[in-house]
């Protein structure tokens, strides 16, 4: 399966996974990530809370720290969970928020220097 320039296959799998990330079933849509690992990968670049989850997943723990550190910087909290048809809702990432994410960044390093 060829990827488009633009991020997406424009496949089935990138159909389930837009239907599955609509309807807010991540789980599910994460699962996936065993019989579609490249397409997937692909997919959750343009959703950093989700993408973290899947380098996780595949062991790619630095790449999975760098995302959690980053999402712990932005200033405004842009989750899945309040992204509906391209549109944005706000709202200011507490700081207990960024600490847990920067202690997760901070976990999922050590686990790969842990591995290496």
């Amino acid at each position: 399966m060829q990827h488009e320039s633009s991020g997406s296959t424009g496949g089935f799998s990138d159909y389930v996974f837009k239907k599955l990330h609509e309807s807010k079933q991540f789980s599910e849509l994460l699962r996936l990530g065993e019989e579609f690992p490249d397409e997937l990968s692909f997919f959750v670049k343009e959703h950093p809370d989700l993408l973290w989850l899947h380098d996780l997943f595949l062991h790619h723990f630095s790449s999975a720290s760098e995302t959690l550190h980053a999402l712990a910087l932005t200033q405004n909290k842009q989750s899945t969970a309040v992204i509906e048809e391209n549109e944005q809702v706000d709202m200011k990432l507490k700081l207990k928020d960024r600490k847990n994410l920067l202690y997760l960044s901070k976990i999922a390093a050590f686990a790969g220097m842990a591995i290496v």
